[in-house]
């Protein structure tokens, strides 16, 4: 599914990754762009009327850029881009996995908070936008998503301490604010469960 991009390529901003055993990277700055592109690639690929896009199946799209499934049991086994399990203490996994890529696997959890809030009316809004496109439209947008837009990205190495690297580049010679003290708190409690 390379194609060469119809338009110039553009800068999406840095994402900086931590990268752990297995080849699994975290995201430590970046999650909620990468989050917005993976419902919008997701809601393309639902609605591309059975065809695809670039000549490519839905299927084969679909195994691209959202998910692996166990062609046997018609179940997910992996994740392009998910929340990390240890990560996730009150549902956000399962809430992603369920009602925003319609996992039917996936459990079922009653979280309702102004993230979840927030992840569910970004789909809304995709739902009903690519829902007016024609299918010529819809695939020039997800050429563009998929060609067209780059990120930067850097990998912290395994000598430093992500929480301090997240702290110092928010330091804007500002206090953080209670979000990035809060996440920043979830990468040092995520390390934390993580060590042996």
């Amino acid at each position: 599914t390379t194609v060469t991009g119809e338009y110039d390529p553009y800068y999406m901003g840095e994402v900086v990754l931590s990268v752990k055993p297995g080849n699994v990277n975290s995201v430590i700055d970046g999650q909620q762009r990468l989050t917005t592109l993976a419902i919008l690639l997701f809601v393309l690929i639902k609605h591309s009327e059975g065809k695809g896009y670039l000549k490519t199946s839905k299927e084969d799209l679909e195994k691209t850029y959202i998910c692996q499934r166990d062609c046997s049991a018609s179940s997910v086994v992996a994740y392009k881009f998910c929340y990390d399990e240890r990560q996730n203490v009150r549902g956000y996994r399962e809430f992603l996995l369920r009602e925003i890529f319609e996992d039917s696997t996936a459990p079922r959890v009653g979280l309702k908070t102004l993230y979840t809030s927030n992840l569910v009316a970004a789909k809304k809004y995709f739902e009903e936008k690519v829902g007016k496109l024609s299918y010529e439209e819809k695939e020039r947008i997800f050429r563009i998503v998929v060609n067209d837009l780059r990120f930067d990205y850097q990998t912290i190495s395994s000598e430093f301490d992500v929480q301090l690297v997240f702290e110092t580049m928010n330091n804007r010679g500002k206090p953080l604010t209670t979000l990035e003290k809060l996440k920043n708190r979830l990468i040092y409690l995520t390390e934390k469960i993580g060590a042996p």
